[in-house]
């Protein structure tokens, strides 16, 4: 490494990497190093010129070049604080004591009053008062020593090597400054470069970054404008769908009441003929087809009457064909248990091969199960909702039960091959069986809307 390295990496000793620090504080520091450097080949050089004054007590200097050397290293390692204190009142210090010992000699004033200005430098002007005017006293106290003679400090102005001295003295200091000051001018002339290149690469990114901004604000403003047209162009839309969407379901509310009534108009006619036949078994089948009828007019009646027009609550559901089905057989005592789940709702589609299906089974409890006068007649009816999707649908009364080898795929009953036939239609599956009375248990699932 050459020397002028050695002198730079000397210069940035204690300056910390990584750390957030100001430029004046930076500066502080190199200041303080390159401060240091010049004052320790001053020191040395003072014990040549000293000697022939005060002879072997001039290596007396070695105490401050050894102290300048120590407060260099513990500044390398961070401790900038507290060795600028210590380097510079040790020098007080010892430039009042040499002052005492030599008289005004020793410690002439521009020695004294560059110290001064070298503390007011490396001190904080704000933080650090009382050592600023610390090191103001002791340089005044040093300047009176010498020239007031205090403390009977000797007189070395008829020595013989007083001139010699005070010229050799004039040319080390003024060799030693005027190579570090080119030094300290070029050092700072190579930070200054790269600080105005710094500036100028950092004026040439605030440019980009303002010409960015404003391309930014510019397409911000025209993204704006395009929103508040898509925004205006779908609010337009939107009112157009929602008149149309009332529209369609004023609509599908009219078609649903209409082949409501037309259903009851159909029930009616069923009715009025019914009323001609004297056969019980041609009114009773009339009766159960009027009921399959108002099954399916429900199941509409139910639709128009919900917000939703493609599906019904289950329970109200079947707790009115339930009651439509008892409507018919007044005469017959019995109790029925419902357990649907609010919740469950279910499509058109769905909705009349399953009121039909229902429609059968209570039928057949009340034609087969219930009878006159006995109050112990029950039918219980159960639906849930499966985790994949299905419903099961459980139908249990306590009568007599189906008869022995009954077979849906070859029974000859119209009920329950209707229902078969209704079952296939909503993809579901059932059977039944006896279990102290009837039972049918139906799996299906609701179509997806």
């Amino acid at each position: 490494m050459t020397f002028k390295g050695i002198l730079v990496k000397i210069s940035s000793f204690g300056i910390p990497k990584g750390m957030n620090i100001s430029s004046i504080e930076k500066k502080q520091i190199i200041f303080y190093n390159q401060a240091m450097i010049i004052g320790f080949f001053a020191t040395i050089s003072q014990i040549f010129f000293v000697w022939p004054f005060i002879g072997a007590f001039s290596l007396s200097y070695l105490s401050i070049t050894a102290v300048i050397g120590i407060c260099i290293y513990f500044s390398s390692k961070g401790y900038f604080q507290i060795t600028k204190t210590v380097s510079l009142f040790f020098i007080y210090l010892f430039g009042a004591f040499m002052t005492t010992y030599l008289g005004g000699a020793g410690y002439f004033h521009v020695g004294a009053i560059t110290i001064f200005l070298f503390s007011l430098i490396v001190f904080d002007l704000k933080k650090e008062k009382i050592a600023i005017f610390l090191g103001l006293g002791l340089t005044m106290f040093s300047l009176f020593i010498g020239e007031f003679g205090l403390f009977n400090a000797p007189d070395f102005s008829s020595h013989p090597f007083i001139q010699v001295s005070r010229i050799t003295n004039i040319l080390s200091f003024t060799c030693i400054n005027f190579i570090f000051i080119i030094f300290i001018i070029k050092l700072n002339l190579k930070t200054e470069r790269e600080l105005s290149s710094t500036l100028e690469g950092n004026e040439i990114l605030l440019r980009k970054l303002t010409a960015t901004t404003n391309d930014l604000i510019e397409n911000r403003q025209k993204l704006e404008e395009t929103i508040m047209k898509r925004t205006s162009r779908i609010s337009s839309q939107r009112n157009v769908l929602e008149i149309q969407n009332n529209e369609k379901e004023v609509l599908l509310q009219e078609v649903h009441h209409r082949v409501k009534n037309n259903l009851q108009i159909i029930i009616s006619l069923i009715n009025l003929q019914r009323t001609k036949f004297e056969d019980k078994d041609i009114e009773e089948a009339l009766s159960e087809t009027q009921n399959r009828v108002l099954s399916m007019a429900l199941v509409h009646q139910k639709m128009y009457q919900a917000s939703n027009f493609t599906e019904i609550g289950l329970d109200e559901y079947i707790a009115q064909l339930v009651d439509n089905i008892q409507d018919l057989y007044l005469h017959k005592t019995h109790q029925n248990f419902i357990e649907v789940e609010r919740s469950l709702t279910i499509d058109l589609e769905t909705a009349i091969p399953l009121g039909l299906i229902i429609n059968e089974v209570v039928t057949n409890f009340f034609k087969y199960a219930c009878f006159p006068g006995d109050e112990n007649s029950h039918f219980k009816i159960k639906v849930r909702a499966n985790k994949n999707g299905s419903f099961n649908f459980r139908f249990k009364d306590n009568g007599p039960g189906f008869p022995e080898r009954t077979d849906i795929e070859t029974v000859s009953s119209l009920g329950l091959r209707l229902i078969k036939s209704l079952v296939e239609q909503i993809e579901g599956q059932v059977k039944f069986y006896n279990d102290n009375g009837a039972v049918y248990e139906l799996t299906f699932r609701k179509k997806e809307v």
